[in-house]
């Protein structure tokens, strides 16, 4: 259908969709861990995200989470170290070419210490080619990086700010919307 790859299906209006799942990970300082990713379609396009992915079927959210950070960090998180879901985004978005939808239930989780190197030996061919660099960004480094780069989801700065003061309970609900076109 699109080269987004096979999770990806057109919904009711035509867009390409697909749910997925993704962890803000916090280290034992305080810091996020965010990647650099790139549009190869487009080489202006360029944002800092959190780590996540597609749900596959059969997984939940939660498993589709533990999955992701595994695959794209190395790092190996079990359930019951995962809080949340603390937040579920909807957006739509141009990548590839395309504009796409995608629905994301958002996790937490600590490292008891900040892992430097990140294994990427289980990151598919195209988180390969779209993943840039890594890294472990204080909230004011994060702030700092918002104001001059893309960073996903575009409230994180302040949404970071709020979940080191722990997390009400609450899924929050958000809508980005790129303009289609």
């Amino acid at each position: 259908m699109t080269d987004l790859g096979p999770d990806w299906r057109l919904d009711s209006d035509g867009i390409p969709h697909r749910e997925a799942a993704r962890v803000v990970l916090f280290s034992s300082d305080d810091e996020v861990l965010l990647l650099h990713g790139h549009d190869g379609h487009d080489s202006a396009h360029q944002w800092w995200f959190t780590v996540g992915g597609g749900i596959e079927q059969g997984e939940t959210p939660g498993q589709c989470a533990l999955r992701e950070v595994r695959e794209e960090t190395g790092i190996i998180l079990r359930a019951e170290e995962l809080v949340g879901p603390v937040m579920y985004r909807q957006a739509d978005f141009h990548f590839r070419n395309v504009y796409a939808r995608q629905d994301e239930w958002f996790f937490l989780a600590r490292l008891e210490r900040k892992v430097s190197h990140l294994d990427e030996s289980g990151r598919t061919e195209m988180e390969g080619d779209l993943l840039d660099d890594h890294a472990w960004l204080s909230l004011e480094a994060l702030e700092a990086v918002a104001r001059k780069e893309r960073v996903y989801p575009v409230a994180l700065p302040e949404l970071v700010r709020g979940w080191l003061q722990g997390w009400d309970g609450h899924c929050l609900r958000i809508e980005e919307r790129e303009r289609e076109g």
